[in-house]
């Protein structure tokens, strides 16, 4: 294993150095103490410190010298560690930016070795302030970037001018003040804040290691980060704020071990928590970094010609000098705002005539009058051949194209809900796959989805709606060259989002034509069937009223009914219920109907018929639909409805007295296991009404979730006891449309209404 031994390599490394360093030391000066403008005066190789009232600068010691080439050689010498640990940690940024491409970890190791440089000048010459505050305050703002990237985020650059503006106004001020107030306030608000954002990164790491169950070795990474990151931190701070060099002989040992171990633990630690150098280049506030370049650059360009011409006008009037450099500056911003973005632009991706005219050629793939399927696969090929990356992916919700199979299209469909989907469809900048190596919970899952498909990039798309939401991600694969992504071709993945979301919008809109024509198709389809085989004249049944109710959820029912007139004197009536509702349980009803007709034609009895609907069911459907089904055979002479009842909601006799009466005895729904069914009957008498109704009547909602009920049902009845049958249903109908106040249906309407003469 590669990483052990890169830590162990780290270790015997460290105590290597460490050992020459303090032989080396032997020959130096041991008494020659260096001081900080606070007066805090420290040996050099960081073995002894203390307070002082006089503090004694290098130069000091080299003018009383008469040979001045002996002294800065003994001064090299007593700052052997500074020098060397920031060239172990600089020669460490450059590995990263070089070998793991990562822009971050490159100003995180750069900016330590500065730090460590520019206390070795503070300390020898009293020079260097302004890289030395800068410094260290960037850390800090790093450590925060960091803490960032530990949880998986992105690294924004909008707070990259801020950030800069911030720590340039504080370094400026104690490089010009440059008095021992100042610098001890100033360093030790950068300490205490990186101990402070130190502190945060620890919580962080461990807090991941105990909410997330991940592997052993996993792990261990986890804890030697946060080790690494204690150890850079608060254990030189307590080393010092203890005074422990008294206490310890070879505390020196301990400092040079732990700064030169730092790296090897870090890399150790955070292998793979990379990123692209492209990354620095994503978002358009680089525009602002060179214009805050620029600005800084003006000003002390304008700044030396002031010293230049009159040293005296210029520091007796700074305030005024500097006020109208910032109105002069402000007043041509705007203009070099522009030429900078024209610049970029130009030397990014305008120069780039590679790039530019497989964006034409795209553009006319998309113009030409071909299938989307070989649309996309050109788009797809020429992107791939131009970037020479592995793959070229759209990924999007399932319930945008939830019928329509796009695989073969590099197009992958995900559920809206998912973790993934709701992970990328809140990032607004590009994810980098390398970010979320060791992320938990929902950045584990989009890395191993996306690590998965050999993804290093996921683009945002922007749809078409105004309302700047994610309509899908473009995936863009790792390089077959293992090269960064130029900005150039950053800019041109960004134009390829814009046509693959215009290619998506349209083909958004077909299927939505197509789904429409297909709808009234079926449309059509189901009200030829209605036509077909459910009768509409009813007057040739003798002594019997009969009126009905029939009104869809969505346009088309998922309710049962059917009535087929035997003889001039008998009269079959179903009443049923298909689970769902829409399109799949209208063509059911049809089929049901069909079927039903079918085996009443055939003189096969009503048991049997529920048997054969029941066998149907369970062989063409297996469980997955079933019926509520009330059928039976009115007698109009005797007045005897003799009927099955399969799990539907029992018919009421509604007798001439205006009292209700239920007949609940039934049987199991059809369409799930194989069931005996019995006949029931009950008697109707002259001027007795016979009322059936699916559940859609008595399950209507009102608007504090109240249902409509059974009682409800028998109170209106019981309150039209003269009205006349006809007009009963378009009263129901009525009276259920004023329970709902407004409120939608949310099933379909079935009432059957029957009178004896």
């Amino acid at each position: 294993m590669k990483n052990p031994i890169i830590i162990l390599s780290g270790l015997v490394s460290a105590l290597l150095i460490s050992f020459a360093i303090s032989k080396v030391q032997q020959k130096a000066n041991p008494t020659t103490n260096y001081s900080y403008p606070s007066g805090y005066m420290a040996k050099t190789y960081w073995n002894d410190s203390q307070n002082t009232k006089e503090p004694l600068s290098a130069k000091e010691i080299i003018n009383k010298s008469n040979n001045t080439q002996i002294k800065h050689r003994s001064v090299l010498l007593d700052f052997l560690p500074h020098i060397l640990i920031s060239i172990i940690f600089f020669t460490t940024a450059i590995w990263f930016l070089f070998v793991d491409n990562d822009f971050l970890l490159f100003l995180f190791f750069f900016f330590i070795a500065l730090f460590i440089f520019s206390d070795f000048i503070v300390l020898a010459y009293n020079d260097f302030f302004f890289p030395f505050y800068f410094s260290l305050f960037y850390i800090s703002i790093l450590l925060i970037r960091l803490s960032f990237r530990f949880k998986g985020k992105e690294f924004y650059i909008r707070w990259l001018v801020p950030e800069i503006a911030f720590i340039t106004i504080l370094s400026f001020i104690g490089y010009i003040q440059n008095d021992p107030q100042t610098f001890t306030i100033l360093t030790l608000s950068g300490i205490f804040l990186i101990l402070l954002i130190s502190l945060v990164n620890i919580i962080i790491i461990f807090y991941d290691i105990f909410k997330y169950k991940t592997s052993f070795s996993l792990n261990i990474k986890k804890i030697i980060l946060a080790i690494s990151l204690f150890l850079i931190t608060y254990l030189p701070f307590m080393l010092f704020y203890f005074d422990l060099f008294d206490r310890w002989k070879h505390a020196n040992y301990i400092l040079y071990t732990i700064f030169i171990t730092f790296p090897f633990l870090f890399i150790f630690g955070t292998y793979r928590y990379s990123i692209i150098r492209g990354q620095f280049f994503f978002t358009s506030s680089l525009t602002n970094v060179y214009l805050v370049g620029i600005f800084i650059i003006f000003y002390n360009v304008y700044r030396h010609s002031m010293l230049y011409i009159s040293e005296e006008l210029y520091t007796q009037n700074d305030f005024l000098f500097n006020v109208l450099f910032l109105v002069s500056f402000l007043s041509i911003a705007n203009i070099l705002k522009h030429k900078i973005v024209y610049f970029i632009n130009y030397w990014s991706f305008g120069r780039n005539s590679i790039l530019n005219k497989t964006l034409e050629e795209l553009v006319s793939i998309i113009a030409t009058n071909t299938s989307l399927k070989a649309t996309i696969k050109a788009l797809v090929k020429r992107i791939q051949d131009v970037l020479q990356v592995s793959s070229i992916v759209v990924l999007v919700p399932g319930e945008k194209f939830p019928k329509y199979g796009l695989k073969q299209i590099n197009v992958i469909k995900i559920p809206y809900n998912s973790e993934i989907w709701e992970y990328l469809s809140q990032q607004k900048d590009i994810t980098v796959t390398s970010y979320l190596t060791y992320g938990m919970g929902p950045r584990g899952s989009v890395y191993e989805f996306l690590d998965k498909l050999n993804i290093q990039l996921a683009y945002p798309m922007l749809g078409f709606d105004g309302d700047k939401q994610i309509s899908a991600v473009f995936l863009v694969g790792k390089k077959n060259n293992q090269k960064s992504f130029t900005l150039g071709e950053i800019r041109f993945i960004k134009e390829c989002t814009r046509l693959a979301d215009l290619l998506l919008h349209n083909y958004s809109l077909l299927v939505s034509e197509v789904e429409k024509k297909r709808l009234m198709k079926d449309l059509n389809t189901i009200q030829i069937f209605e036509k077909t085989i459910n009768p509409t004249n009813l007057s040739k049944i003798n002594n019997i009223d009969l009126s009905y109710l029939s009104i869809p959820a969505m346009g088309i029912t998922g309710d049962y009914m059917d009535y087929i007139l035997l003889d001039n004197n008998k009269l079959m009536i179903f009443l049923g219920d298909v689970s769902g509702h829409g399109i799949g349980s209208g063509y059911l009803v049809s089929a049901i109907k069909s079927f039903t007709r079918d085996q009443v034609y055939n003189g096969i009895d009503l048991i049997k018929i529920f048997k054969n609907i029941n066998k149907f069911l369970i062989e063409r459907y297996s469980g997955s639909e079933f019926l509520t089904l009330i059928g039976g055979v009115l007698d109009t002479k005797t007045g005897i409805f003799e009927f099955v009842n399969a799990g539907h909601l029992a018919p009421m006799l509604w007798k001439e007295n205006n009292t209700i009466e239920n007949y609940s005895a039934n049987h199991r729904v059809l369409g799930v296991l194989p069931t005996t069914f019995g006949m029931n009957s009950l008697q109707l008498q002259s001027r007795d009404k016979l009322v059936l109704y699916s559940d859609g009547i008595t399950e209507t909602f009102g608007p504090a979730d109240e249902i409509y009920g059974e009682a409800r049902l028998k109170e209106f009845l019981k309150s039209h006891r003269y009205t006349a049958i006809k007009d009963i249903p378009a009263l129901l109908e009525t009276d259920l449309e004023k329970f709902r106040k407004g409120n939608e249906m949310t099933d379909d309407l079935s009432f059957v209404c029957l009178l004896r003469k």
